[in-house]
């Protein structure tokens, strides 16, 4: 019984930590594009609230 729960946790673990390691080089590789990406979505949040703040402004 321990060796099958050990196998069944081995074999859960194994795919985790790949995905893991393989995210973690994909982050570094396109850590650029990711931050760009959300200042990217932060500035449009920041405009849409001030658009729905100042409506009656078009050129915000």
């Amino acid at each position: 019984m321990k060796l099958e729960s050990l196998f069944l946790l081995a074999f859960y673990l194994i795919p985790l930590i790949a995905m893991g390691i393989v995210s973690h080089i994909n982050y570094k590789k396109c850590r650029i594009q990711f931050s760009a990406i959300s200042k990217g979505i932060r500035f449009q949040r920041k405009y849409q609230m001030l658009k729905s703040l100042h409506p009656d402004r078009e050129g915000l």
